[in-house]
């Protein structure tokens, strides 16, 4: 029905000669062909244009209200619509944002299905909110009787080409012979009960709905082979109706085989959340309540019919991409990932088993089936991997369990020089030891408000490769914050209070006689490691500020900072090394915003931490100048870092009096909180430059990491100056580097 167009423009500004480019999708009707006269009757491009250009910015602007820095839109901004010489749109070309269709001729896998879902559901709560605020507003122009017979006589065609080509293929698989016959019989059932249903006006909950839901009308973005977000594309066949036939049309479209067999109800209970969460958001209370789940699945299965059509009609939808010939002539596609290129041999059905036996020893590998893998989004020195398992147990209901398995990578270099300088010794001590024994003792101290602090651990090991097999936080409703986001006061001072009683209760352990290994008393970060490759480490910080010296507002600072960068390292190690403080405590070693989750329960916020591979003894202060500098906004420390000591030192006091410790608590004050802060104020100073911009960074992948590597400078070259047109970074550095020099800790490292 249409052509697409990518073109560039250059566009010089007349004040200061630079030049800027703009990426454009031009897409235009399709002049010729037998769909002409019916897309002109039917008003396709019109409907396209009236979305993108009207509906969707007010759509955005409802969600961006309620999301704040959250927000993400749903699809592709639009710039120009006429009809002259030709229907057009001019519209934001997404893959110069990053964005790319799925894999060709895969089904979708779990993560893709549930953005996708999640994407629909913003849609609709927003479009529903569109119609309580533009009531005589018409979305969709009721279409000319001729063209609606014109419709349903191409449906008609359609139906019988698409039942009559799986008939055909059913009878040429062996076990199938049998439902052929029927699906020769089906068109026009599905033919009827499609009108029917798209006919009826007994629609609880009207929205705009997408209605074209195969997968190449969907655009992904990626991050480290993780899908991180979504846009929808092409609303031409766009319709206001109930959401159940987009959740049924979708899903039956695009879920393998193996999600659709095991998880498409999980599917349609995340979307019904994000759904209900959305609307109660937008203030719709009176739809949100009258519309429960309960609703949601009686009009999918109303909706049913949709399906059928849909779930016969992938088949072609994977045909015109790129596929093996017996899937050609099978008119199937087995569900494969591109998890299987680099998933481990070791990582299989017995060893999740053999993990599971350790909290169930009668648990039956016959009766264990695993029904989703995937390689997800891990730290610089592991590679991470989910698994999620279903286990039959008698007359009972299947159950499921998620877990996590994170193993030691194969690599070489400056990464395999830090794995060999014990961080799995001490996540296995970590995993093994400490945290039982920490969440022992507040479990005790606590009762019926105890929480943990990290994951569950099944297994641990180092064969064939050091491995933890944990709890999936994820399945228990825990996320990440999103990438590009700080933390907000309220988590951090959720954050506060659990670090508080890992600080206190570490106190119970720290002469066990694990915790004597030299490793414990190494920082992640500040090592003699570190020391070894200070000549480039400080040449990299001197190019960081000759990026930065293109912004007016750090001009006055260049020099004072560059005074200190030849000692820079060599005191930060130093100070962390000796720690010259009488309170010392178990440190997580690495404390930032990616190294957590978070769960809302209610009015309660929750956090879990993991990725222990920095743990070590030292003061409380480290973990909190760490903490505050690579993971709370620019607002939370200006305004409320003193609350956040505060309520610190007040938790760390419970902990240890509640511990029995009263001498310790005794012996830190608050006053000696601040004063250590103090003595480690240059911690923050090198976490801003050598620390944030890795926390900052949206692609894994951008971070060189092998200083070894033939190509690490021109690597390094690359990121340091995504990093400083990086948005996030500029306004944390603008803030600090004000606050560092207002402080004197400029001044004080020229000596």
């Amino acid at each position: 029905m249409s052509h697409m167009f990518r073109v560039v423009a250059a566009i010089r500004r007349e004040d200061s000669g630079n030049h800027s480019k703009v990426h454009l999708i031009v897409k235009c009707r399709d002049q010729q062909g037998q769909l002409q006269e019916l897309v002109e009757e039917t008003s396709v491009f019109e409907m396209e244009a009236l979305l993108l250009s009207e509906v969707m910015p007010l759509v955005h602007g409802a969600l961006r209200a309620v999301e704040g820095a959250a927000f993400g839109p749903l699809a592709a901004r639009c710039y120009w619509s006429g009809r002259r010489p030709s229907q057009f749109l001019v519209m934001e070309d997404l893959s110069e944002a990053g964005f790319t269709l799925a894999a060709a001729g895969h089904q979708l896998d779990y993560p893709h299905c549930l953005a996708a879902l999640r994407a629909y559901a913003r849609l609709y709560a927003a479009s529903a909110k569109f119609h309580e605020d533009h009531p005589r507003y018409k979305v969709v122009r009721d279409p000319s009787k001729s063209a609606d017979e014109r419709q349903m006589q191409l449906f008609k065609e359609m139906c019988d080409k698409v039942f009559s080509a799986v008939a055909n293929a059913l009878k040429r698989c062996s076990g199938y012979e049998g439902y052929a016959e029927k699906f020769t019989r089906v068109s026009d059932k599905v033919v009827e009960g499609t009108n029917k249903f798209w006919t009826s006006k007994d629609v609880l909950l009207p929205v705009i709905l997408h209605v074209d839901c195969w997968k190449n009308n969907f655009m992904f973005k990626y991050v480290n082979g993780t899908v991180a977000d979504v846009r929808v594309v092409d609303f031409q066949f766009s319709k206001v109706h109930s959401p159940a036939a987009d959740v049924q049309c979708f899903l039956n479209a695009n879920a393998s085989e193996q999600l659709h067999g095991q998880h498409f109800d999980s599917l349609v209970v995340e979307y019904h959340d994000a759904l209900q969460r959305t609307m109660q958001a937008l203030g719709l209370h009176q739809q949100a309540d009258a519309y429960p789940l309960r609703q949601l699945r009686a009009d999918m299965d109303r909706a049913a019919v949709l399906g059928l059509f849909n779930c016969a009609l992938r088949g072609l939808n994977l045909g015109t991409e790129s596929h093996s010939d017996q899937a050609e002539k099978c008119g199937v596609m087995e569900s494969k990932t591109a998890n299987d290129e680099y998933w481990p041999s070791w990582l299989d059905k017995s060893f999740i088993v053999n993990a599971l036996k350790n909290e169930d020893p009668d648990t039956d590998e016959s009766k264990v089936e695993v029904v989703l893998r995937e390689k997800v989004e891990g730290g610089y020195l592991s590679e991470t991997f989910r698994v999620v398992v279903r286990s039959y147990s008698g007359n009972r209901a299947a159950s499921e369990t998620s877990l996590i398995v994170k193993a030691a990578p194969n690599v070489g270099g400056t990464i395999q020089d830090v794995i060999n300088s014990g961080v799995y010794t001490k996540e296995e001590v970590a995993y093994g030891h400490f945290l039982p024994a920490v969440n022992s003792a507040l479990k005790k101290a606590e009762g019926s408000k105890w929480q943990t602090l990290g994951p569950k651990l099944y297994a641990l090991g180092s064969q064939p490769v050091s491995f933890f097999v944990m709890e999936d936080l994820d399945a228990a409703g825990f996320r990440k914050e999103k990438i590009g986001l700080d933390l907000n006061l309220s988590q951090c001072r959720t954050v506060m209070h659990s670090i508080a009683r890992m600080h206190g209760a570490s106190l119970k352990v720290l002469n066990d006689w694990q915790y004597a290994n030299k490793v414990f008393r190494q920082s992640l970060i500040f090592n003699d490691m570190m020391l070894e490759h200070q000549e480039r480490g400080e040449e990299n910080f001197s190019k960081f500020l000759q990026a930065l010296d293109n912004y007016s507002w750090f001009h006055k600072y260049t020099d004072k900072i560059r005074a200190f960068t030849s000692n820079l390292y060599e005191k930060s190690v130093e100070l962390v090394k000796q720690c010259h403080v009488d309170f010392k405590v178990m440190l997580h070693g690495d404390l930032h915003k990616n190294n957590m989750v978070f769960r809302a329960v209610g009015d309660d916020m929750q956090v879990r931490f993991f990725d222990f591979q920095g743990l070590h003894i030292g003061s409380p202060a480290e973990d909190l100048q760490y903490f505050l500098h690579t993971s709370a906004s620019p607002e939370v420390l200006q305004q409320h870092t003193d609350l956040l000591l505060s309520e610190y030192h007040s938790t760390l006091q419970q902990t240890l009096r509640a511990l029995g410790l009263q001498q310790q608590a005794d012996a830190y004050p608050l006053e000696q909180l601040r004063r250590d802060m103090d003595h480690f104020a240059l911690i923050a100073v090198f976490i801003t430059f050598g620390v944030l911009p890795f926390i900052v960074c949206t692609n894994q992948k951008d971070v060189p990491t092998d200083i070894t590597a033939e190509d690490y400078d021109e690597r390094l070259e690359r990121f340091r100056q995504k990093t400083c047109k990086n948005k996030k970074f500029l306004k944390h550095v603008e803030y600090l580097v004000r606050t560092f020099d207002s402080r004197g800790l400029l001044e004080t490292q020229v000596a």
